[in-house]
This record gives structure tokens, C-alpha cells and sequence, in this order.
């Protein structure tokens, strides 16, 4: 697959990721609660996912005539690991977001996540992995400072608003954990990426579709509803992982990180578009500034790898 495929790819996957933002407003005024959505969007997920990858290795096996069966167990994870990562990644980053999605608007959800997730990422590397080696990044999280509060002016919060922003934040916390320790798990060789995925968004979707029963109870699904599930699960959830996950073999890491912050724009032209969602001057610059900002974080160590290597020639 070439470079340019790929890109075009990503671009299409992150554009199917926006438009859950959407969707999942549509799905909230059919009456389902935001747990019961996020646990059964990702209960079909997982399940399209498993069949998918048992499919692909039988018929990978069929092809390698040096496979073995007695091959020993490949992963150290043990299920209070799993529980950790199903809890982290799914109840916590995917349950609370959905949650704050239900108080506040697609684009507010998506830039209280490209800012929560940056600040805790960063916050949490420092406490713990201790991998953010330059102090260039804080630009970056002056950017993001300056974006959100400009975005916010004249800060007139109504009290939906603001348990929405918290719960997105709290979101934030959960997928920063998530993202640290699956990063700790495979520098450590206990496990590798596919080992990360099914179980604990299996374990994920049954609490979440577990608090979601005991707040409202088994949700009527109307046809409108259940086309809405299949397509969040299946399209937008196991099909774009599984395009995702397939040129990361091609793509850079920093090609990747920026394709991601696609989504902050993606969201707000189609919360525009479809929720005839409103912003003025003032908050569209922020946004630009938001995406500047989270892009200079995503990209600061490769421009700095960039300027050490320019230095290097220009001295030799």
C-alpha cells in the first residue's frame, strides 16, 4: 500500500469517527442512555471483531504450513489487567465521554477531549513513563490554554454545560491511563497490541451496559435505534479499527497523530452542518488555534529530532 493510499484512508476513517459524534446525538433523542449506548455500540463492535480476526487467522494458519500448535502463551497479562484496561479505555474514556456528550454539543466534546487527552497524557508521562524529554511541548499546552478560553468567552456556563465539560474531562483521565499503561505492557514485553483490544472492550461494554440497565433500565430499540447501533459498531467501530489498525504499518507515527486531530475539525463543520450548531468568529479562531496547538504537541518530537539533525550537519 502506498504512502498516498494510505493517508486517504485515514482521512476516511477519522472523517467515520466524527460522524459518531453525530450519531450519537441522534441515538439520545430515540430515549437510550448515554452507558447503554457506549456498552452495546461496543459489545456489537467486539463481537464483529473477534469473528473477524478468527476468520483472518484461520485462514492465515492455512497458508503458514509452519505453524504449530503447541505454541506457548504469548501474553503476561493476567485479568486484573485486563479489567484495569476494560475499565480505563472503555468505561471510563468511552462511558464518561459519552455521558458529557449527552450535557454538551459534538464540538465541545471533541475539543474538551483533544485537550483533556493531551494535558493528562503529558501529565501522566511525567509522573510515570517519563518519556516527554523537551520542554518545547508546554508551547503547545499554552495553546491549548489560550484556545479553550477564548472558546469559552464570555464564560457564562449553564450547569449542564459544566457537567458535561467535567465528565469529558474525567474521560480524559481514563484514556490517558489506558493509553500509559498499554504503552507499559508492550515496552515491558508482557503483552503485544492484539492483546490489548478484545477483553478488556469486552470487559468495558458489560459495565457499561450494566450501569446503564440499573439507570434506565433495558432501553426500548426502535428501528431508527438499531440502525444506528449496527452502523456505530460495525462501520464506525470494528471496520474503522480494522482500516486503521492496517496502515499504521505504512504510516509514520506523526502522519498518524495528525490525521487524528482531523477529527476537531471534522466535528465542528458537521455539527454545523447536521445540528445547524452555530459559532461565531471568535470561536471558529479558536478552534484553529486548538488544532495548531494540539498538532505542535503531536509534531514537537519530530521537529525536534528535525533541528538536532540539522544542527548535527551544519557543524560537521
Amino acid at each position: 500500500m502506498s504512502r498516498a493510499v494510505a493517508i486517504w484512508i485515514g482521512v476516511f476513517v477519522t472523517f467515520l469517527w466524527s460522524s459518531s459524534y453525530i450519531l450519537n446525538k441522534l441515538a439520545f433523542d430515540e430515549g437510550i442512555s448515554p452507558f447503554m449506548l457506549a456498552g452495546l455500540r461496543y459489545a456489537i463492535a467486539v463481537i464483529v471483531i473477534f469473528l473477524l480476526s478468527f476468520f483472518l487467522q484461520r485462514s492465515k494458519k492455512r497458508r503458514d504450513q509452519h505453524y504449530t500448535a503447541t505454541k506457548g502463551p504469548d501474553t503476561k497479562l493476567k485479568m486484573p489487567h485486563f479489567i484495569l484496561l476494560g475499565i480505563t479505555g472503555y468505561l471510563m474514556a468511552q462511558g464518561l465521554q459519552y455521558a458529557g456528550q449527552y450535557f454538551i454539543s459534538p464540538t465541545q466534546t471533541s475539543m474538551m477531549l483533544s485537550i483533556g487527552n493531551n494535558l493528562f497524557i503529558i501529565l501522566l508521562d511525567i509522573l510515570w513513563l517519563r518519556e516527554v524529554k523537551s520542554r518545547g511541548i508546554f508551547i503547545g499546552v499554552f495553546g491549548l490554554i489560550v484556545g479553550i478560553t477564548l472558546y469559552y468567552y464570555p464564560w457564562n456556563f449553564e450547569t449542564g454545560a459544566l457537567i458535561g465539560i467535567g465528565l469529558v474531562l474525567l474521560s480524559s483521565i481514563g484514556y490517558s491511563i489506558h493509553l500509559m499503561a498499554n504503552r507499559y505492557f508492550i515496552s515491558h514485553s508482557m503483552a503485544q497490541a492484539k492483546h490489548l483490544v478484545l477483553r478488556p472492550m469486552l470487559i468495558g461494554a458489560f459495565f457499561m451496559v450494566f450501569i446503564g440497565f440499573l439507570q434506565a433500565g433495558i432501553p426500548t430499540i426502535s428501528l431508527k435505534l438499531l440502525t444506528l447501533l449496527l452502523w456505530l459498531g460495525i462501520i464506525n467501530g470494528a471496520f474503522a479499527f480494522y482500516l486503521w489498525t492496517s496502515i499504521q504499518k505504512t504510516l509514520r507515527a506523526y502522519e498518524s497523530s495528525v490525521l487524528n486531530n482531523l477529527v476537531l475539525v471534522q466535528v465542528a463543520a458537521l455539527d454545523v452542518i447536521v445540528l445547524n450548531q452555530r459559532l461565531s468568529i471568535l470561536q471558529i479562531f479558536a478552534l484553529i488555534l486548538l488544532l495548531a496547538s494540539v498538532c505542535y504537541i503531536s509534531l514537537e518530537p519530530n521537529l525536534k529530532k528535525l533541528r538536532t539533525k540539522n544542527e548535527t550537519l551544519s557543524s560537521s
